[in-house]
């Protein structure tokens, strides 16, 4: 062009795709952006919104609304824009408050910020979790929330596969970071529905667990620099464990004798002595997990800890939705029941419903423990004095819920 310069054009991949297609700049408003209303035609934010209709309306839990300093540091542009401020200040000042119990708080407030300050896809991650936050106490705002909480995560997957080709000592925490907050958006997105959108919510979830063991497989080199660092309690798997003996010797008093039972079938199975070996090693492992928390709550490396140690025997027999195999998880379910963050309890309580409709009568009764540690049948009424091993049991779940209660000043 003689004379001048070319006015330079800032194409954006992210609007509907009536807006593409008319060659028209969308500005990407749910649940049907400007021009869409305009032209009286779907468009593919409705399709988002339609998603997310049937929300429950009571709003969940809310975080903490507490005085907290405002992160201050700027938010790298062009990436990011206004709105992205106000999630920032969300999440510093109220999800980071739901994220863990008070003992590990500092790390979602303080370090994750810092690390998402050098790494746009741990500000994306961030960013997407305070949205998703937001779509659950604002239903009024719902739509908008959860686009955002959408835009992020994608933006943030696409970083994250753009500039991250090795892990290193160097990049661990951050993306620690991101794994953590993609592993949180793409489990609560399907709460906002009341998972009512899927089907099998043990398959959906079982894939999850996939996902969770290949990141932990990959972290393993840079495991050492991670224990270290700031991050170190979200993945220190064998702080207050206690051995495999030890903890069988003294759980079976404290959780109504689940584990006699558990350990008495695989006994008394017909399965084979290489399936009993694997059944065997994933109730240890659970004995280890509740007799380390009988006098706290549930923490993130405590939900870690059953899903990365149990054998890969066990983990193909889960798959295969083996009977037995989904008894022993809807155990470690009611841990991720107590966990910190509230949408997994939807989570645990729809699969443990699952598997007492699918097991057979064999093995209703040793569902009946996990079953009414969420609430999916009524707790067996005894004296308000009673002392056995079932309220004794409960008597640890009600404490942990006390103490998380208390910890997130809910």
């Amino acid at each position: 062009m003689a004379g001048g310069s070319r006015k330079a054009h800032t194409k954006s991949r992210n609007g509907c795709g009536q807006c593409k297609k008319r060659r028209r700049k969308c500005d990407q408003r749910p649940p049907r952006c400007s021009n869409c209303e305009r032209w009286g035609i779907d468009c593919d934010f409705t399709a988002l919104s339609a998603a997310v209709e049937q929300v429950a309306s009571r709003a969940f839990l809310s975080g903490a609304t507490i005085d907290s300093q405002f992160l201050t540091f700027p938010l790298p542009s062009p990436l990011f824009d206004a709105r992205d401020i106000d999630l920032l200040q969300h999440y510093s000042i109220r999800t980071a408050f739901i994220l863990s119990g008070s003992d590990e708080r500092s790390i979602w407030q303080t370090h994750v910020p810092q690390e998402a300050k050098s790494h746009p896809y741990v500000m994306h991650g961030l960013l997407a979790i305070s949205a998703l936050h937001m779509s659950f106490i604002h239903p009024q705002d719902q739509h908008q929330c959860i686009w955002l909480a959408l835009k992020h995560h994608e933006q943030g997957l696409a970083s994250f596969r753009s500039s991250v080709h090795t892990i290193t000592p160097e990049n661990a925490t951050a993306v620690l970071s991101f794994e953590f907050f993609a592993n949180l958006v793409s489990s609560g997105l399907p709460v906002l529905s009341n998972l009512s959108g899927i089907q099998n919510a043990i398959a959906s979830f079982v894939q999850t667990l996939i996902l969770s063991r290949h990141a932990w497989a990959v972290l393993q080199p840079v495991i050492p620099s991670l224990s270290q660092s700031h991050f170190g309690p979200l993945i220190d798997l064998k702080a207050h464990f206690p051995t495999k003996d030890a903890a069988k010797q003294t759980l079976l008093r404290h959780t109504d004798g689940m584990f006699d039972r558990l350990y008495h079938f695989n006994e008394t199975a017909l399965h084979s002595g290489e399936l009993k070996t694997a059944y065997k090693d994933a109730i240890d492992i659970l004995a280890v997990i509740f007799e380390g928390l009988r006098n706290r709550p549930p923490r993130w490396a405590d939900c870690l800890f059953w899903n990365t140690r149990v054998s890969k025997e066990y983990f193909s027999l889960l798959q295969q939705m083996q009977p037995f195999a989904l008894v022993v998880l809807a155990h470690w379910l009611v841990v991720l029941y107590y966990s910190p963050t509230f949408w997994y309890k939807l989570w645990a309580r729809k699969m443990i419903e699952e598997v007492c409709q699918s097991v057979g009568e064999e093995l209703k009764p040793a569902m009946a423990w996990p079953a009414e540690a969420v609430g999916v049948i009524p707790r067996a009424v005894h004296d308000v004095q009673c002392n056995c091993t079932g309220c004794q049991g409960h008597a640890v779940l009600e404490n942990w819920q006390k103490d998380l209660a208390s910890e997130m000043m809910l």
